[in-house]
């Protein structure tokens, strides 16, 4: 099965007069936590159950690990790691917790899950 895109017109800030073009993802909807686990327990031993309270594990471990301020790496899955949202400050005194506004949850593809996108083919929608 190929990614669907359409052709989005972009503003063009180095001549305004004339529009570009680009491809931009169309999704084909959404799978959720319960097709991913009927999924792999068609293809392990597990039932879907199983795979479901793994899922939540995880997911919980993952969010525990994060709050602590680690890096989690899940080999050739990839890693998830925190970025902060924070206000600049004048001087190096000033910067403390309440200049922070929150964070954001980052995630890095590890080499093999790109690996696997490099077939990828692509069709309008």
């Amino acid at each position: 099965m190929s990614v669907k895109y359409i052709t989005v017109k972009q503003h063009n800030f180095k001549d305004p007069g004339k529009p570009r073009y680009i491809a931009q993802c169309k999704s084909r909807g959404h799978v959720d936590i319960h097709d991913i686990s009927s999924n792999l327990s068609h293809a392990s031993t597990l039932n879907a159950a199983d795979v479901v309270a793994v899922i939540e594990g995880l997911t919980h471990a993952i969010s525990q690990a994060l709050s602590d301020g680690y890096i989690i790496k899940l080999g050739d899955f990839g890693s998830f790691y925190l970025s902060l949202d924070a206000e600049a400050q004048d001087t190096p005194k000033a910067v403390n917790a309440n200049s922070i506004k929150g964070c954001k949850i980052y995630f890095r593809p590890g080499k093999q899950l790109v690996k696997k996108l490099t077939n990828t083919t692509y069709s309008t929608k």
